[in-house]
């Protein structure tokens, strides 16, 4: 078999009636098969296609003209229950299946292969599992069209929301471009770049116009993992919808490692994804803020702001300074989260040790034996007065920027002439050496502390 056939054309060729010829790795079949899956598949950063559900009630209490016209035409479709279909996934499983499908065209199923055994579903069983009725299977498929050009694409742009680029997501109106986001998540995802609008996510875009014929969105689906099963280069889409069919075919109860999220944008993500509303970014004086013609979108609704008004541009970086006392603060509060954790359990181990030690003592006094009397609990006292020792770290970090604003200067007058701040009255600190023992920590264990004088 090697060698013989191009291997977009393997998808298409039953691999059961050759001999096993992958023999170190029982999940493949052929040595294609397990190529496909080491090269292709594992190579991505993300072999399954990130993917949303909807939560319509969310969208619709945004109160958003735009996602309430989207919404509307979703309904409208037959989508709103394969939209908001939600199921988490196991990554393995799914790129298993991709791996290994067999696509028979003539009768209409998918052959692949899990853990080394094989399974199939048809057409039909696949589109009842996902919740589709038989009269989706009858209306037209948009896969028998061709891809529309960027000329029938002009309808959706208008300049007035950005460069326009066709193809691209740059200066469509609000309508077709939130219609894309939400599409985008769910039944025509995207692995690379997501601005593209490629294939046939321009003719689905285009089906959602409003008075639009109906399609069959099962076939959609159908076709679409049959073009991604035969692509290197596509991201592994649809994987929630696999992942439960797969669940219901073989009947395992198969744990999922991958979240499917739900889609839930706030009010202002929204207005910024369409440039409308009062966080569109400023246009262009003389801009249209016109709708295109064909739009759904009511032309009474506010465009993008024509005005400049104060732009807002990134916020300035922290400087070196800022950056160097963060770093100080930083490490004096690592240093006081360990020190406080060594204290806990070194209190604990002693409680435990006392515990023992009094147990032990108690018999030892039963059966009339000798023994000391029990000792004193370990003084708890911390060493350190983080009080402190956090003015003297404010200190210390108020000196260094002080130091370095110093060195840096234009001349080495405003060197000398720099006068550093003055340091805040401290206790006088000394360093003690103390030795915990009977600790179980393994003898004897030299700790340094900061102990305050008089202590």
């Amino acid at each position: 078999m090697k060698g013989k056939h191009k291997f977009e054309e393997l998808r298409f060729q039953n691999y059961h009636g050759y001999e096993k010829e992958q023999q170190g790795d029982f999940r493949f079949w052929m040595w294609f098969r397990a190529d496909w899956y080491e090269s292709v598949i594992m190579t991505k950063t993300h072999p399954t296609t990130e993917m949303n559900s909807m939560d319509w009630n969310h969208l619709i209490e945004l109160d958003v003209q735009v996602v309430s016209q989207a919404v509307d035409t979703c309904q409208n479709m037959h989508l709103l229950d394969i939209m908001s279909f939600n199921c988490h996934w196991n990554k393995e499983v799914v790129t298993q299946f991709y791996a290994t499908l067999y696509v028979d065209c003539p009768g209409k199923k998918f052959h692949w292969m899990l853990q080394g055994e094989r399974y199939s579903v048809t057409y039909c069983r696949f589109s009842s599992i996902l919740g589709f009725p038989d009269a989706d299977l009858g209306r037209p498929k948009i896969h028998d069209e061709n891809v529309i050009d960027d000329a029938e694409m002009q309808y959706m742009y208008d300049s007035a929301y950005g460069e326009v680029k066709f193809g691209e997501t740059s200066g469509l109106i609000p309508y077709y471009k939130f219609m894309n986001q939400i599409l985008r998540y769910t039944l025509s995802p995207k692995a690379g770049n997501s601005d593209r609008i490629s294939n046939m996510s321009r003719n689905l875009l285009a089906k959602m116009t409003p008075g639009s014929s109906e399609f069959s969105v099962f076939d959609f689906l159908w076709e679409e993992i049959i073009c991604t099963s035969i692509s290197p280069k596509r991201g592994y889409h649809y994987a929630p919808y696999i992942f439960h069919m797969i669940k219901e075919v073989t009947g395992i109860n198969i744990l999922a490692d991958q979240n499917h999220l739900v889609y839930r944008p706030n009010k202002g993500t929204v207005d910024r994804l369409l440039n409308i509303g009062t966080h569109a970014r400023p246009k262009r004086r003389g801009q249209s803020s016109s709708q295109a013609p064909g739009s759904s979108v009511d032309p009474s609704e506010p465009g993008p702001s024509s005005s400049r008004g104060p732009s807002r541009g990134p916020g300035k970086k922290k400087g070196m300074l800022n950056f160097i006392s963060c770093g100080l603060f930083a490490c004096f509060n690592i240093g006081k989260h360990n020190a406080e954790e060594i204290h806990a359990h070194r209190q604990h181990v002693d409680e435990q040790l006392l515990k023992i030690e009094t147990r032990q003592k108690a018999l030892m006094a039963k059966n009339d034996m000798e023994h000391s009397p029990v000792r004193a609990p370990i003084s708890t006292t911390r060493g350190v007065r983080w009080g402190t020792s956090l003015r003297c770290m404010e200190a210390l970090c108020c000196l260094m920027m002080r130091t370095l604003e110093a060195m840096r200067a234009p001349t080495a007058r405003t060197r000398r002439t720099c006068q550093l701040p003055t340091l805040p009255p401290m206790t006088t600190m000394e360093m003690e050496m103390t030795t915990t023992t009977g600790s179980g920590l393994g003898g004897a264990s030299p700790f340094w502390r900061l102990m305050p004088k008089g202590e």
